[in-house]
């Protein structure tokens, strides 16, 4: 039979990971010794470098929104991190041909969602797996962005600041704990949440990433409900793509080859399950807050970027094995 209450031991353990995970590495960050050889505490654990990391948070936190999005309606977008990229360059490029601001960032939104589009209805037209679809569209969308940059990097004019002080760790008024940005991240995450709670169409994509078979048996509209998932969630890619251009200055084409696993783990970390099913985009949002401080203490300690990307890997793999250790205490059986 089922071991009791198995269910609620497997949605606390859920629940906790992301909590141990940023208690583990707050407790590393204060071994962890600077260039100087200071420990990283002495500069990690201030009010300045909380303000600095939130506002690093920002293009990870964007980006988690919208792969969780994906991953609880049983999909994955492999091209997210291009999608980024592409909207970057065509907003820098509107910006350089005199543009208003309001002009570049829109555009820049409708590149990621544009191609959210396609790959919401090449999935649900085509049977192919999702990962095969974006790992298509992802080259599609770096060949893009390089031929619009000419194979260069496109910075950001001077009249582009008022964008970049949305992002800026010490941009916001005396009032503002913390960049503009960072509030934008929170009312998209609560935006998104109540439409995922809320919603008829909240309701559909939960039904698909439980089980597909059972949501068409139901009559859930499969094709639209994917189609509207992804695109939504290119959205929240392109956005993350003109918040990464705004604070970089610049809109590189050889950028964003590693953002789509960075917010996969991000979104894995936070709860969200692989395949679908189960997880919150609030979780997804504190997994990117655990990988936000895990790349700042990193950064703290002096360690060179290379480094960086082995212990992101490492976070990824572990993340995966810890998603299929919670997800199978539901599974475990006694007789």
């Amino acid at each position: 039979m089922n071991i009791p209450n198995n269910h609620l031991v497997r949605r606390l353990f859920s629940g906790a990971i992301p909590y141990g995970a940023l208690a583990c590495i707050l407790l590393a960050a204060v071994w962890f010794p600077t260039p100087d050889g200071r420990p990283v505490s002495a500069v990690f654990l201030t009010w300045d470098n909380a303000r600095f990391a939130a506002a690093q948070g920002i293009v990870t936190g964007l980006g988690a929104l919208g792969m969780g999005l994906i991953l609880l309606s049983g999909g994955i977008d492999l091209s997210a991190g291009a999608a980024a990229l592409l909207s970057g360059i065509v907003t820098a490029l509107l910006f350089q041909s005199g543009a208003s601001a309001f002009t570049a960032l829109g555009a820049g939104m409708l590149a990621g969602g544009a191609l959210g589009l396609l790959n919401g209805s090449l999935a649900a037209l085509l049977p192919v797996p999702p990962w095969a679809l974006t790992l298509g569209t992802l080259a599609a969308a770096r060949g893009a962005a390089l031929w619009l940059a000419a194979e260069a990097p496109v910075p950001l004019p001077d009249r582009a600041g008022g964008l970049a002080a949305w992002v800026g760790p010490f941009s916001g008024a005396r009032w503002m704990p913390c960049a503009p940005g960072v509030w934008i991240v929170l009312l998209g995450a609560a935006l998104l949440a109540v439409l995922w709670r809320g919603s008829v169409f909240g309701r559909h994509a939960a039904a698909v990433g439980s089980s597909e078979t059972a949501a068409r048996l139901c009559g859930v509209p499969i094709r639209r409900t994917k189609v509207f998932i992804y695109t939504l969630a290119g959205f929240c890619f392109g956005l993350a793509g003109v918040a990464q251009a705004a604070a970089t200055g610049q809109a590189s084409p050889a950028g964003g080859s590693g953002l789509a696993l960075e917010w996969i783990a991000a979104a894995v970390l936070g709860g969200v399950r692989l395949g679908g099913g189960a997880g919150s985009l609030w979780g997804a949002l504190l997994g990117a807050a655990v990988l936000t401080v895990l790349h700042n203490a990193c950064q703290q300690a002096g360690w060179p970027v290379p480094l960086q990307q082995i212990v992101l890997a490492g976070v990824l793999i572990a993340a995966v094995a810890l998603d299929r250790l919670r997800h199978g205490l539901c599974a475990v059986n006694t007789s």
